[in-house]
């Protein structure tokens, strides 16, 4: 087993050990007589129909190929994990299900299902079953906004934020960056910061 030295931030450390993982499928499994049989199934008809139905059902997700690290498509990549680790234990493998359970916050046990959502009609209870909207937004920086920045982004108004007193609001920020504009506490826009000033992109009326 050969030992891996990586420093950095996660995405380095993960790079590094694929690129790692990349040598031993180069200089160990490509060799095999059981890796090399199922290269017969490139190309083929089946194997087309499989990806042609996995890109409708799944987002475009990119890996780096083991081969030459160039950019690998989500279903490729996933039969390349299946087929390494089948191949880890001396055997074949296939994949028969695949099943997203969580994308970000959203977890598939708090899910409801399209016909249960139907259900509800306009029935109260539904609420039960919403997330706040800063679910889906918990991944960005959010600012706070006086009563009066937040009727200017509500509004349509850029906010500046020019003043001493803001250096500090704004330093984690970069041009370009996505911010949540919250006022007391509650969403109020999504917004982009440029050039110190945040510009509504959409008025949240909530």
């Amino acid at each position: 087993m050969r030992l891996i030295e990586a420093a950095g931030d996660p995405f380095a450390l993960g790079a590094a050990i694929g690129r790692a993982g990349g040598r031993a499928f180069r200089e160990v499994v490509r060799g095999l007589g059981r890796y090399r049989a199922l290269q017969g199934w490139r190309g083929s008809e089946r194997l087309a129909e499989i990806e042609a139905a996995s890109r409708r059902a799944f987002p475009a997700l990119f890996l780096l190929s083991p081969d030459d690290n160039t950019p690998l498509p989500f279903m490729p990549a996933i039969r390349n994990l299946c087929r390494l680790g089948a191949l880890a234990l001396g055997t074949l493998g296939h994949i028969t299900a695949l099943r997203r359970t969580r994308v970000g916050p959203f977890r598939a046990e708090d899910a409801i299902s399209l016909d249960a959502l139907r259900s509800f009609g306009d029935s109260a209870a539904v609420l039960q079953h919403m997330l706040p909207v800063e679910t889906a937004l918990d991944d960005i920086p959010a600012l706070a906004l006086t009563d009066s920045e937040a009727r200017r982004l509500r509004s349509g108004q850029a906010v500046p934020l020019l003043r001493k007193m803001d250096l500090q609001r704004i330093a984690g920020l970069r041009d370009g960056d996505t911010v949540l504009a919250l006022g007391k506490g509650k969403p109020v826009a999504l917004t982009r910061y440029s050039a110190g000033e945040v510009h509504p992109l959409r008025v949240l009326n909530l």
